[in-house]
């Protein structure tokens, strides 16, 4: 049943309007009773996506996707893109220095496979895996010559890793029911 005056669903059972406040008898106006003044009819409420995602598109099915959809803050993106860039410079100056000491350059082509890999899928495990490889040739630096020679790789890994997971909290719980 419906408020002869404004339209509003009345549960069974109700005496008045909870809209308009008109008292309700046997499912009929009761014109002695009527407001002085008739209430402004009820105009149903309608769901309004949120302003900044308005016009982004749909939601994201993946952390690469997200990364590169308006939904993912571009200083995040942009941070994100720096690390892996910042990871291949590591990778060809630490060819370049492997090569001319006349070490065979597996710290080099694993930097290059970690870039690759951060590029291709956004994902935290080749940063891990940078982090991991910075602090290794680090120690291995500080033992074998006193230098700590994979700073940069730390860094560009920590950044890395800083980052995607910044992405990835961020997708979280902007969309919790997306697919990871």
């Amino acid at each position: 049943m419906n408020c002869p005056y404004c339209g509003r669903e009345i549960r069974e059972g109700e005496k008045f309007c909870q809209n308009c406040g008109a008292p309700l008898t046997d499912g009929a106006p009761n014109t002695a009773a009527a407001p002085a003044i008739a209430p402004e009819p009820a105009v149903p409420a309608v769901e309004q996506p949120p302003v900044e995602q308005a016009n982004a598109g749909p939601a994201p099915s993946s952390l690469k996707e997200f990364i590169h959809s308006p939904f993912c803050p571009e200083k995040i993106s942009k941070s994100i893109r720096t690390s892996w860039i910042l990871l291949f410079v590591c990778a060809g100056l630490t060819l370049v220095f492997e090569l001319i000491g006349g070490i065979f350059p597996i710290d080099a082509i694993l930097l290059v496979i970690c870039a690759v890999w951060l590029k291709s899928k956004y994902s935290p495990a080749p940063a891990i895996a940078a982090l991991a490889l910075g602090v290794l040739s680090m120690v291995v630096g500080l033992i074998q010559n006193g230098t700590p020679s994979g700073i940069l790789i730390v860094l560009a890994g920590s950044s890395a890793f800083s980052s995607i997971f910044k992405a990835k909290k961020l997708y979280e719980s902007t969309f919790p029911g997306a697919q990871r």
